[in-house]
């Protein structure tokens, strides 16, 4: 068996002793755990994240749509230390904060994560989360080339426009993306409300000539025409795929 398919399955009624006893059976020869909508919350992440330690050829962890917090994904964020074979993990909508952001920044930073392929849209990690991730891409050791932080108030201002906007993170984003150590091909940094100030930095980066990005989505940011000018003339010349 190479995947297993447990979305919309109900673990909420799991306590951690039953978690624990469900997922260290499960076969290791897994290479797809597919667990989207499966009722998670933070109790049942660590027997997870213990679980996959001995999934020995496991590439691909699909947690969509799951309440584990903060605390679950420090779980694994721990897990990714010294998890040598996941290549994809998916935490779309996993109500995970800044915190959380950065315990998994930290694990694709420590030098043995093979983590390509990322996807953490729709929760709220925030200006800080931004900046550990900024951290993690520019430190030289991440190898992700796929990165989806999209809806998660990068600039600190939700979706209806309250919060108080802070382009710090988003400026360390972009400035990583320049650094001519990312190796990101695809950044999805859509419905952020990053604003003109924060689609210039993108410019400034891309103009540098080190980014070695092929696709980067800026959609549902309020840019204005001057931000989309600045952009499409950073880009110009590369093969890059810019969405607007």
């Amino acid at each position: 068996m190479r995947k297993l398919e447990l979305s919309f399955m109900s673990c909420e009624a799991f306590d951690a002793q039953a978690a624990h006893t469900t997922f260290s059976n499960l076969p290791d020869c897994l290479e797809t755990l597919d667990m989207r909508y499966g009722g998670l919350t933070p109790a049942h992440a660590p027997a997870l994240a213990e679980a996959l330690e001995f999934m020995a050829v496991l590439k691909s962890l699909m947690l969509q749509s799951n309440n584990i917090t903060d605390e679950g994904a420090a779980a694994i964020g721990e897990s990714l230390k010294t998890k040598s074979t996941l290549e994809e993990l998916v935490l779309i909508q996993c109500s995970i904060g800044a915190e959380g952001a950065k315990a998994i920044a930290a694990g694709l930073s420590a030098g043995s994560a093979v983590l390509t392929t990322l996807d953490v849209g729709y929760n709220s990690i925030g200006n800080e989360g931004a900046k550990a991730f900024a951290t993690a891409l520019s430190d030289g050791r991440a190898v992700l080339t796929n990165l989806n932080l999209s809806g998660n108030e990068l600039c600190g201002v939700d979706e209806d426009g309250d919060g108080e906007y802070d382009a710090s993170g988003i400026k360390a984003l972009a400035s990583a993306l320049g650094s001519g150590k990312a190796v990101l091909t695809t950044l999805d940094v859509g419905s952020n409300s990053i604003g003109n100030e924060g689609a210039k930095a993108f410019a400034t980066a891309l103009s540098d000539g080190r980014a070695v990005l092929t696709k980067l989505d800026l959609r549902d940011n309020s840019l204005d025409d001057d931000a989309k000018r600045a952009l499409t003339d950073a880009k110009r010349g590369a093969a890059l795929e810019l969405l607007l």
